[in-house]
């Protein structure tokens, strides 16, 4: 499940609306609001594209807004250093 708030911060300062960025997935604006709104899941590509968009480059950003809490406590998928 997807951090919505933490990712809408970083869509906020960005300064790119949510036509572009919907655009530069290849979604249309309800489907970028279904997935901020958690009602499906971004794709590994979106992620990505995502990232490259809004300059999330840090691992534990990245972990954050997109990955379950459930990894976050488990900590078993990733190294947690930067």
């Amino acid at each position: 499940m997807t951090d919505t708030k933490l990712l809408c911060e970083k869509i906020d300062n960005s300064g790119m609306g949510i036509d572009s960025i919907a655009d530069a997935l290849n979604l249309t604006d309800n489907g970028l609001s279904k997935k901020l709104d958690n009602k499906s899941s971004f794709t590994a590509a979106e992620i990505y594209t995502l990232c490259k968009l809004l300059k999330i480059e840090s691992t534990t950003d990245k972990i954050k807004i997109f990955y379950p809490e459930s990894l976050h406590a488990s900590k078993l998928c990733f190294r947690w250093e930067e």
